[in-house]
């Protein structure tokens, strides 16, 4: 009997660990305090040990340092800190910080297209198989610490997504028939549904933020862009070739992209047939890639006149479109 026993708990134990395998390991511990301090924005810098966290208000005052990371995800309110990391052995590792928890998400084999949702309760990042070819969108609930992913035959088209409501929006095909087209998978219900949401041409870039939602498509010839809230499309143009961000602050839209020439420019979205360019020639190039963050007043980013070397902090005035260096640092910097 003793024997029988054993046996069947050998093999419920083996069927656990088969099914384990395949997720992304994980574990939890009490925060005692560390990220409390930081404002609604922050400054990043990168070194070779690691990131700065620096003081906003106090621009060179390091708040905190973590070693290992490479890159960083932030909400402010609920507080959530993502540390991307990556050890010289190869182990790579996420470590998420609450108010009141650190939960370490391990055996990572990619970084690439990992995005926080607009309430910071979920994380997004790929999956990859033993070939390490990628297999699917994850989500992982922070709250929950369970993690879904999205149905296998719908092919996200790039980092073409975004996770806000409690839903990921994203472009992509359906392998059943090869349909490309917009569509949304709900968390809580597992489900995935199209959106009644028509395009023409290829979707190069989408971004949705709360109930608004930009498109910019290309077919073939030309560039269009559309601007949807609730459902409904209230801007549509043709006088942007590169999206690079979309913001909505104050109950207003704001591009950074490419419009008439080959420059990054701010842009505050009026109409269909207005738009009010908000940087010019100071500073030359704005680093989107760095990040934007704003407040109610301003609008923050990375940028320089020579060099994407250039680690310049600006700040933009909203109201007046006045630019001005808010500091500079020797470190390589982001902006969230």
């Amino acid at each position: 009997m003793r024997l029988k026993y054993y046996r069947k708990v050998m093999a419920l134990t083996l069927i656990l660990l088969l099914m384990l395998q395949g997720c992304t390991s994980k574990n939890t511990k009490k925060n005692d305090g560390k990220y409390l301090k930081l404002e609604k924005n922050i400054i990043v810098g990168f070194d070779r040990k690691g990131v700065k966290y620096y003081n906003f208000d106090d621009l060179n005052e390091v708040l905190y340092t973590e070693e290992n990371a490479i890159d960083v995800l932030y909400n402010n309110e609920p507080l959530v800190v993502v540390n991307i990391k990556q050890e010289e052995s190869g182990n790579n590792y996420i470590d998420i910080y609450t108010k009141d928890n650190i939960i370490t998400l391990k055996d990572f084999k990619n970084y690439s297209n990992i995005k926080l949702s607009d309430n910071g309760r979920y994380l997004g990042y790929y999956g990859y198989n033993d070939e390490e070819v990628i297999d699917g969108l994850k989500i992982f609930d922070i709250e929950t610490r369970e993690e879904k992913e999205i149905p296998s035959e719908y092919i996200i088209s790039g980092d073409n997504y975004s996770i806000t409501n409690n839903k990921v929006y994203f472009y992509g095909v359906h392998n059943q028939g090869n349909k490309a087209g917009l569509y949304q998978y709900d968390i809580e219900k597992d489900q995935v549904k199209e959106r009644d949401i028509n395009v023409d041409g290829i979707v190069v870039y989408y971004k949705v933020i709360g109930d608004s939602e930009i498109i910019l498509t290309f077919d073939g010839m030309d560039y269009k862009l559309d601007i949807y809230k609730d459902n409904k499309r209230v801007i549509s143009r043709n006088d942007f070739t590169k999206i690079e961000d979309f913001l909505y602050i104050n109950n207003k839209y704001y591009i950074v992209g490419v419009a008439q020439d080959d420059t990054t420019r701010i842009y505050e979205i009026i109409s269909s047939d207005e738009k009010r360019t908000m940087t010019f020639e100071f500073p030359k190039n704005i680093y989107a890639s760095r990040g934007i963050a704003y407040d109610d007043d301003n609008i923050y980013f990375i940028g320089g006149d020579n060099s994407f070397d250039d680690n310049k902090l600006y700040k933009l005035n909203i109201e007046s479109r006045e630019v001005t260096i808010y500091n500079a640092y020797s470190d390589e910097v982001k902006v969230k």
